[in-house]
């Protein structure tokens, strides 16, 4: 089983570049609310920023985590603007952006990394801490089918979504949504156990 761990709240700092931000307070207390959401004795691996080192590294305290910068978040010039919400959305449903990392390249480095680390986790449970939109753009491509619906409520209400789903949808028959709705209902941390042989994504509520 992989579970893929988006990293908490980190603190935006304008003059410093996204991919060296680190953990607010509050960033640091719910990534330590993760430990009950994830398995006890995984093998840990996150993206080389800090704050998705951090984020393991306070949900297992003491714990050695590898890192691999395969599973960083999506390598861009941006501004920090109120504008990043739709930007991103497009990204994540497949519109290239001037430069911008093409989609097709996260998904081949990501998805290199995931084979690597799951020979090294050799059994054990492989969680990964990583970056919304790296994270959706590699489901997408591994397992279209769990994202064609976007989130949903958990199992037992197909017909009620929700902004902060326990299971994601899975299937044709799944209510319209895509990447970009399942990427915007990501938490600031947020844990999704993936199963590759059932093509199932389930978010792990606290």
């Amino acid at each position: 089983m992989i579970y893929l761990v988006r990293h908490a709240q980190p603190a935006v700092r304008r003059k410093v570049a996204p991919d060296r931000w680190e953990l607010t307070a509050d960033g640091r207390s719910a990534a330590a609310r993760l430990a009950g959401r994830l398995p006890w004795d995984p093998y840990l691996v996150a993206s080389d920023e800090p704050k998705a080192i951090q984020t393991l590294h306070c949900a297992y305290p003491g714990r050695a985590v590898d890192t691999d910068p395969r599973f960083g978040e999506v390598r861009r010039v941006e501004p920090v603007d109120d504008g990043y919400a739709e930007r991103r959305r497009q990204y994540v449903s497949g519109t290239p952006l001037p430069r911008w990392e093409l989609a097709s390249a996260v998904v081949a480095r990501f998805a290199a990394a995931v084979t690597d680390h799951l020979a090294r986790a050799d059994g054990r449970p492989l969680v990964i801490g990583t970056h919304g939109m790296a994270l959706t753009v590699w489901l997408a491509a591994a397992l279209p089918t769990a994202l064609a619906g976007g989130p949903t409520a958990p199992a037992g209400d197909p017909n009620a979504l929700s902004g902060d789903p326990a299971t994601l949808s899975v299937g044709p028959d799944a209510p319209a949504g895509g990447p970009a709705e399942f990427w915007a209902a990501l938490a600031l941390p947020d844990v999704l156990a993936v199963d590759l042989a059932t093509a199932t994504v389930v978010r792990q509520e606290g």
